[in-house]
């Protein structure tokens, strides 16, 4: 069976040539890889062939031979571990509305300086549950974090991750991962795959915010109830009158029934002669007549029908 891999090395390696061929399909000639022999060597396969080997080749016109191996790098090797230290003792709740703090504790056990970059974070469907799908899917991404941390060999750096989320209460997977660069090469490990479980902050009644909400309400009911009183429920009660008739608001202000003590008495001279007044009054009662200190009375009239003349 021909091989898409060698066919494609095989077009590659002749435009490099720059062979020029009167037919093209009679020249080029793709067969089988079937063994290491001189005459038909082994060709690694194009997978495992860097970008840098295949320029090599290009430019020897075909004569060096391409170099096995993967092109990978190696295993970062470091160690990760994750702890919340907001967490209870019965696992990791993510409390609506609240941030939630992850430390990395990253230890380079390479010979050289590592660098990590970013803290990334996930929610993704639990695995194992009715109506869940089988393969993970995700329902939310957490906001990135920028470390850009230097990490020197054979040390150890602890990372604060934090993020917040507001979604409804439910069970999820939290998956938390970090981009380490060593030299040119850039690593992302997952250093967290957990179940958690999304729930309500506490309310308590001594909460500030609780306790605000309590007097902002209250002010708002007063004021309402403050503007119907005034505005509805006074019209409802009968208004208290501020005087009399003429001849009360007169009795009054004459004071005709209340006998006048002498020693409340005081003597006053004028330019008309010496006036007599009491100590609670400012003017001179004997000046006003009595047909204007009395108080009018009001005629009988009768009611009855009119005498009939005699006959």
């Amino acid at each position: 069976m021909v091989s898409f891999k060698l066919a494609a090395l095989a077009a590659v390696a002749l435009g490099s040539l720059n062979v020029l061929a009167q037919d093209t399909a009679a020249d080029i000639q793709v067969e089988d890889n079937i063994g290491d022999t001189p005459q038909n060597p082994a060709k690694p396969d194009i997978a495992d062939v860097n970008v840098e080997d295949m320029q090599n080749y290009l430019a020897s016109g075909g004569n060096q031979q391409w170099k096995t191996g993967s092109s990978d790098p190696k295993p970062l090797n470091v160690d990760v571990n994750v702890s919340f230290p907001d967490a209870e003792i019965f696992g990791v709740k993510l409390v609506n509305g609240r941030p939630t703090r992850a430390l990395f504790h990253i230890a380079n056990n390479e010979d050289t300086d590592i660098n990590v970059l970013l803290g990334l974070g996930a929610l993704l469907t639990p695995l194992g549950t009715p109506g869940a799908p089988e393969v993970p899917q995700v329902v939310r991404n957490m906001t990135g974090a920028k470390f850009g941390t230097v990490i020197a060999p054979k040390s150890k750096e602890t990372l604060t991750y934090s993020f917040s989320n507001v979604m409804q209460p439910q069970d999820l997977t939290l998956e938390l991962q970090t981009v380490i660069a060593k030299g040119q090469n850039m690593f992302t490990l997952t250093v967290f795959s957990e179940s958690v479980s999304i729930v309500e902050a506490p309310t308590s009644i001594l909460d500030p915010q609780i306790i605000f909400l309590y007097l902002l309400l209250a002010g708002i009911f007063g004021g309402t109830c403050y503007f119907i009183y005034n505005v509805w429920i006074t019209q409802l009660f009968p208004q208290k009158k501020r005087g009399g008739k003429g001849g009360e608001r007169a009795k009054r202000s004459s004071g005709g029934s209340k006998p006048v003590d002498p020693s409340e008495q005081v003597a006053v001279v004028g330019a008309d002669g010496p006036a007599v007044t009491t100590g609670s009054k400012t003017y001179d009662e004997s000046w006003i007549p009595a047909s204007h200190l009395q108080r009018p009375q009001a005629k009988r009239v009768g009611s009855g029908r009119p005498k009939s003349r005699a006959a």
